[in-house]
């Protein structure tokens, strides 16, 4: 994420250590997602069902951190030398450096049924915050690493392919 974003980077990220943000977010969330990744006793209120699932999240969202990395990157497609000099002329620019923060989040699991939990949450609760402040980036990327290696890709929508894109690495 670029730096110019890194306030509302790190204010997203503090609200998963808030129960109620926590619970905001967790009520936003369809009823059929999550009672389809976490068992609801017919007889559980509502509140108690809440707290089991924020007691999975207090016992695997415990920290995150981030380090900023310097990057280059092409603004438009590959042009040559000769077209680079006529858009450099025109006081366009070709090769951006940019200051990026990257974040790292460690979760711990013990079983597939946890790490699939945590995807969805991190998705639900974390990602989706982040889609909205990535609408004014190109690109955004983040690499999951885990037991598979997944990139995962948001593109502003006036590329030719918008909207979230996953590859397995």
């Amino acid at each position: 994420m670029p730096l110019t974003h890194e306030t509302e980077l790190r204010t997203t990220l503090d609200n998963l250590f808030y129960e109620d943000t926590l619970l905001r977010k967790l009520r936003a969330i369809q009823p059929s997602d999550l009672n389809s990744r976490f068992t609801r006793l017919s007889d559980q209120s509502e509140e108690d069902y809440l707290n089991q699932i924020m007691d999975f999240i207090g016992a695997h969202f415990v920290g995150y951190s981030i380090s900023h990395v310097d990057g280059r990157f092409r603004a438009i497609g590959i042009l040559a030398y000769d077209e680079v000099a006529a858009l450099l002329k025109s006081e366009r620019r070709y090769l951006i450096d940019e200051t990026t923060a990257v974040t790292r989040f460690i979760f711990p699991y013990s079983t597939d049924e946890e790490l699939e939990k945590l995807r969805f949450l991190f998705h639900e609760l974390f990602v989706k915050s982040m889609i909205s402040l990535a609408k004014s980036e190109q690109q955004v990327w983040m690499l999951e690493s885990g037991p598979e290696h997944r990139v995962h890709i948001w593109q502003a929508e006036d590329d030719e392919e918008e909207g979230e894109h996953t590859e397995e690495a």
